[in-house]
């Protein structure tokens, strides 16, 4: 099975939207405030050589996705032993991600559904996606992606006029001391996801220059993301942005008021719940693969309640949405830097000891 690589180009730009809604929005305007639209152009910067990093590990073994290839460098011990730590990992990912997605939907649209409904309805959706294969994941999200930027492209159309250079002002009132501290957040909910795409293995996608089109598809998303926070800041100005739970939904419900078309959010939002539910489905299927890898077991009828459970619990995991926001600015992403920086360094230095071992010997 060949992957074509805007399949995969579109799998990436999800990843990378994944946190942002209701995560790193909130993120970047609680440590940095108005300023927070500079971290995007920072953070593309920053995550370059992170991104090279990725791509020299995914280009080392095409043959062998990320679980194979930790135990080829490291040993069955050792090899397992990242290969769970990563699993875990996404399985927190998962957890975050499907509890975002499930709270977006029912604050916004189902809030006299009762949640296990809802959480039952999105469940039953994802494993219908990667109970097929990973390639049904990747031609989704392909058609979806189309989807999500033209609704992307009207949002910011009906938007353009509204847009109040003095919301945006003045520029580093408070240094540039806060806007390096959201910069690692930044990369740790948009760069650091990247990272999953490695469970798939390279020779399965069928384009030669696929480092080329990933570069293309790293700065297009930054670039969308750096937009999103300058409108939520130049449009709402940031007190009215940070006293919104989801603004950059709220922001949606001034696309052409007074126009011939009202309630136009509704319609518009719907590239939010594409960029929560798409990331969610491919960790699980990360998550699916991962256990069959170390474990050897091949029934997904073993598997799936484990991933069934893990969405569950997600919307127990935080006491309240104070607690959530305080963890996900404060805490999760230093998890996620320990998980996706030291791991694929410890690979990458493997990688290039035994190559360096080949060559001399």
């Amino acid at each position: 099975m060949e992957i074509k690589v805007s399949h995969f180009g579109s799998l990436m730009m999800m990843l990378m939207f994944s946190c942002f809604l209701g995560i790193l929005d909130a993120s970047c305007f609680n440590i940095a405030g108005v300023d927070s639209w500079m971290i995007p152009i920072l953070g593309t910067i920053v995550g370059f050589p992170i991104l090279i990093l990725y791509l020299y590990i995914y280009n080392y073994r095409k043959d062998l996705n990320l679980n194979y290839l930790n135990i080829y460098l490291f040993g069955k011990k050792y090899g397992r032993l990242f290969n769970v730590i990563i699993l875990l990992f996404v399985m927190t990912f998962t957890m975050i991600t499907f509890w975002n997605l499930t709270s977006f939907v029912a604050s916004q649209y189902l809030y006299d559904t009762p949640q296990w409904f809802i959480d039952i309805i999105f469940i039953a959706t994802t494993f219908y996606f990667f109970s097929k294969s990973e390639r049904t994941i990747f031609r989704s999200s392909l058609i979806l992606i189309y989807i999500v930027l033209f609704l992307y492209l009207v949002s910011f159309l009906g938007l353009m006029d509204k847009i109040s250079i003095n919301n945006v002002r003045p520029v580093l009132e408070h240094g540039i001391m806060p806007v390096l501290k959201g910069l690692y957040n930044y990369v740790a909910y948009v760069i650091f996801p990247i990272f999953t795409l490695s469970v798939i293995n390279r020779d399965k996608i069928n384009k030669k220059n696929l480092n080329k089109w990933i570069i293309i598809t790293y700065l297009v998303s930054n670039f969308l993301i750096f937009t999103m926070l300058f409108l939520l800041v130049s449009v709402f100005g940031i007190e009215l942005a940070t006293l919104y739970q989801y603004p950059t939904y709220h922001i949606l419900k001034r696309v052409f008021i007074g126009g011939f078309i009202e309630r136009l959010e509704n319609v518009l939002s719907i590239q939010y719940i594409i960029v929560l539910f798409i990331p969610c489905a491919f960790t699980s299927y990360y998550s699916l693969k991962s256990i069959r890898d170390i474990t050897g077991i091949s029934k997904n009828i073993f598997i799936y309640p484990i991933l069934i459970l893990i969405m569950f619990i997600s919307q127990y995991i935080f006491k309240s949405n104070t607690y959530g926001e305080y963890f996900l600015i404060h805490t999760y992403p230093i998890f996620m830097g320990i998980i996706l920086i030291v791991i694929p360094i410890f690979i990458a230095l493997k990688i290039r000891k035994v190559e360096k071992k080949k060559s001399h010997g």
